[in-house]
């Protein structure tokens, strides 16, 4: 069966896109520079460009699908010959492939961890070690690693990003001049692609040359000790870890310049280098002025502020913890008695911990990126085999493993070197990522208005639908304030709405904690009615300070805990609790003992943002 290769849009007819272009063409001169990150929104000729060089290079250029298995990467049995020749090789992988070329993922952002993994562990040794039922292979697989995302689609792992030794923002031209040549090229191509293809066959020749003769000076290209101070200094001031961006500076330097035909590098060459090896290492430095100033004591003195006002609060409460007001500071008890509300804007949104419910062994459908499950599909990251018959998703390496042994004792049909029968056969287990439903409960109560508690909860919300987002998450919302708790979101996949219907929502009234809990209850139970399969994460975000009773005559705590306890037993559920309250030398503790009565992980407000810091910090450290 003949191949049929779609036509490659050339190189050198992308309008625009300098920095783009000219940081494909460093890696193209010297693989050193350490591959290419293209960061930016959907439409701006990122994968373009990358595949334009790909056909434009006398280099292999492999392109690596996200779905791809462990064996398809690495490596794995050559089936045909094991089942006609009647003994084990190895087939190499893509890895393999793209030896001494380019290695291109398009959405390298929605790359599956364990491949992640396997990518940096050969980008770093620059060969595959292979170890597969009793054969053992090792070969080189040294590539150029180019890679192109979306950032709203999620970021990439901090030891994943920094294996890119470039990168480059890439934004949609401003140029009126410019988008009018990209739509008429655009024409042009899709109505004759060879024609236009022919038309730039003569740039194309001359730019492939003009490569390759930059390729064959590098070696003579120096770097004075003069522009290596600069580039040292340069790194320094970006705060950047390590030296491999120091390394990655240099290389790509020496690059430009000899893509310009020169053997020395200019502090302009170094400079322009720097643009693209430190735009993802850049570390500003946060909390304090460069020479430790005013704002190096200022979470000090916060911190006496704050000490400062629950001292005032202890000496003005009331002592009597079993009364609805005894947990209540003055300002608290006028936004709770009044029937005034007030709109709080949003806290600064941050990246926020990874929240993942726990494996289990149900099989699901569904796509999304939240949480591992088995699946039921014919794709997925194939773990291991069984023997149980229910898709006829073959293993073939795990059935011709169990049939070896009886092969002595069988006679192969005509033309094949195995005999297999059916309790031979085995199926893959597979895993791949879904989606989850996310059910946000937002105390809006007025308690929450104090000390700027709702913003900050406004900020970890809307951190939080920020990652559902990319994760591709359904997500609903039950806002609990003054007399009741309302669905103000019904489950929907659009977290703009969430967004829109958070930043509305008013803050004020007392704390019904235990109808918000019953009609979470409610909407947990109808999503689970309709999707038996799906594993619900509830996250509650609230102080805690349950006031006003479901029903008359109850104390609202206890009843709260009645009704927390009930809503745990649904086991399919994920509970998480952030407490909302800002904790001093007064602390109540009732969002705790909320997250024991669900059975929930309990977070304060500020581990959201602290632990994302504390994991980056544990992996540049074991890296």
């Amino acid at each position: 069966m003949k191949t049929v290769h779609q036509p490659v849009f050339p190189f050198t007819a992308i309008t625009g896109q300098d920095d783009m272009k000219l940081a494909l063409i460093i890696n193209a001169v010297n693989p050193r520079a350490g591959g290419v990150l293209l960061r930016g929104e959907k439409g701006t000729a990122k994968s373009s460009a990358v595949r334009a060089l790909g056909a434009l290079l006398d280099k292999p250029f492999v392109e690596l699908p996200l779905n791809i298995s462990e064996d398809r990467f690495l490596g794995g049995i050559d089936i045909q010959a094991a089942v006609k020749h009647g003994r084990n090789s190895v087939k190499k992988g893509i890895a393999a492939d793209a030896h001494r070329g380019f290695l291109y993922v398009d959405e390298v952002n929605l790359l599956d961890d364990h491949i992640v993994d396997l990518l940096l562990h050969t980008a770093s040794n620059g060969f595959v070690q292979l170890q597969r039922e009793g054969v053992s292979a090792e070969y080189p697989a040294e590539f150029v690693l180019c890679g192109s995302m979306n950032p709203e689609e999620g970021e990439l792992r901090p030891q994943f990003l920094d294996r890119f030794g470039l990168a480059v923002q890439v934004s949609s031209s401003g140029s009126v001049a410019d988008r009018v040549m990209l739509m008429e090229n655009r024409e042009l191509f899709d109505n004759e692609p060879e024609s236009f293809i022919k038309a730039h066959e003569d740039k194309e020749n001359s730019l492939k040359k003009r490569i390759a003769d930059a390729g064959e000076l590098l070696p003579f290209v120096s770097v004075s000790q003069e522009i290596k101070t600069h580039i040292a200094e340069t790194v320094l001031a970006a705060n950047a870890a390590g030296h491999r961006a120091d390394i990655i500076i240099t290389e790509a330097a020496k690059a430009i310049a000899a893509f310009d035909k020169r053997t020395e590098v200019t502090k302009e060459d170094a400079d322009k280098a720097a643009e693209f090896a430190l735009l993802h290492r850049r570390n500003e430095m946060q909390g304090s002025s460069p020479e430790g100033g005013e704002n190096s004591d200022s979470g000090e003195d916060k911190d006496k502020k704050e000490q400062s006002e629950h001292n005032e609060q202890k000496s003005k409460g009331s002592k009597n913890e079993n009364s609805s007001e005894a947990d209540a500071s003055p300002e608290q008890k006028q936004n709770e008695g009044s029937e005034t509300e007030t709109v709080f804007a949003a806290g600064e949104p941050f990246r926020v911990r990874r929240v993942e419910a726990p494996k289990d062994r149900k099989i699901r459908r569904g796509s999304g990126r939240r949480t591992r499950s088995r699946t039921s599909l014919k794709h997925g990251r194939y773990v291991r085999s069984s023997d149980n018959r229910r898709s006829d998703d073959i293993a073939i390496d795990a059935t011709l493993r169990a049939a070896a042994p009886f092969q002595r004792f069988r006679t192969a049909p005509d033309g094949m070197a195995w005999a297999l029968k059916p309790e031979d056969i085995r199926e893959k287990v597979r895993e791949k990522r879904t989606g989850s439903f996310i059910l946000f409960v937002v105390d809006s109560s007025g308690s929450m208005g104090a000390k700027s508690r709702m913003s900050a909860a406004k900020g970890a919300v809307l951190s939080l639908l920020l990652d559902a987002y990319q994760k591709r998450d359904k997500v609903a919302m039950i806002t609990f304030r003054d007399k009741k708790a309302e669905t103000a979101l019904s489950p929907t996949s659009s977290v703009e709405l969430a967004e829109r219907k958070l930043s509305e929502l008013p803050t004020g009234g007392r704390t019904p904690l235990t109808s918000a809990l019953n009609e979470g209850k409610k909407l947990t139970d109808r999503y689970l009615r309709h999707n038996p399969d799906a594993k619900p994460i509830v996250i509650l975000l609230t102080d805690g300070r349950a006031n006003l009773s479901f029903e008359e005559g109850q104390n609202p705590r206890k009843e709260a805990a009645q009704a927390a306890e009930l809503w745990a037993k649904d086991q399919r559920i994920h509970f998480i609790v952030i407490d909302a309250e800002k904790k001093g030398l007064v602390d109540f503790a009732l969002a705790g003992a909320l997250a024991e009565q669900l059975g929930a992980d309990f977070f304060e407000i500020n581990e959201l943002r602290a632990d994302t810091l504390l994991n980056a910090v544990k992996r540049s450290i074991n890296e």
